[in-house]
């Protein structure tokens, strides 16, 4: 899964649409899209924290195997200074293949 995680990290700091889309279960749904990816100034942690997977999987009983990623970056905000910013992320096994199901 980590090769996934850094994988999709790498594509995002390339600005590789195409290979960003191959990390993604729907790609009606893309984590790090063309509005939020420039302010983006680095990745700083990865870490698995599956307290809250049960609860946010509810429904989505078809994946044999879930896990939520929380990715920490710093970004630039609104008033354009640098900010920590941490989102979570549920990535989902699908043929063997991890991918990135939604954020919440």
């Amino acid at each position: 899964m980590l090769k996934v995680v850094m994988s999709l990290l790498e594509s995002v700091k390339n600005k590789n649409e195409e290979a960003k889309l191959k990390f993604h279960y729907d790609s009606g749904f893309i984590t790090y899209d063309a509005v939020e990816e420039p302010f983006i100034l680095a990745f700083t942690r990865i870490e698995l924290d599956n307290t809250e997977l049960e609860h946010m999987m509810e429904g989505y009983n078809f994946f044999s195997e879930a896990a939520i990623i929380k990715i920490t970056s710093i970004k630039l905000d609104r008033q354009l200074e640098e900010a920590e910013s941490t989102g979570k992320y549920i990535f989902v096994k699908v043929d063997g293949l991890w991918k990135v199901f939604r954020s919440y």
